[in-house]
């Protein structure tokens, strides 16, 4: 893969609400890549697949990170990952699923299926931000991607 194909943070949540709170706190965080924001778990395979209208990577990259919702209509978060994780190319994406439930079944079978992280659904744009801050200076700062990208963040200046 070059570094045209990689690129962005995938945001999947089949609420509207927490669609518009999560682009909100990212543009607040000033993560530095793009942001795509889907309403579905079906939308996220095709989108991942390269399907359909998702088909120009030059317009829908490949993402360095997906934000995924645990608890959506139809194909939900666990069945999206188990799909993401069984295709070899997308094996080495970064996956924080999140959900409002922090129940420890879903942690346990969300981290058995591949997820690099799962995290409480944060209530209110502070959380969002914190939370896409700490995104933003572990996994795009201090994350080594297995592949040439432009997903890790500039460095800060001293």
């Amino acid at each position: 893969m070059n570094n045209l194909e990689i690129a962005g943070i995938l945001h999947v949540d089949d609420s509207e609400d927490d669609r518009f709170l999560f682009k909100r706190a990212w543009q607040r965080a000033g993560i530095h890549l793009a942001l795509v924001s889907l309403a579905s778990g079906e939308q996220a395979i095709d989108y991942l697949a390269g399907r359909g209208e998702y088909a120009d990577r030059s317009i829908y990259p490949i993402p360095c990170i997906v934000f995924l919702d645990l608890k959506m209509n139809g194909t939900s978060g666990h069945d999206v990952l188990e799909w993401l994780r069984a295709q070899p190319h997308l094996q080495h994406l970064v996956v924080i699923v999140y959900s409002s439930s922090n129940q420890t079944i879903d942690v346990q079978k969300s981290m058995r299926l591949g997820a690099n992280a799962f995290v409480t659904k944060p209530s209110g744009n502070d959380r969002w931000v914190e939370l896409l801050e700490a995104v933003n200076n572990f996994w795009l700062r201090f994350h080594e991607f297995p592949w040439p990208s432009n997903c890790r963040a500039p460095e800060i200046p001293a």
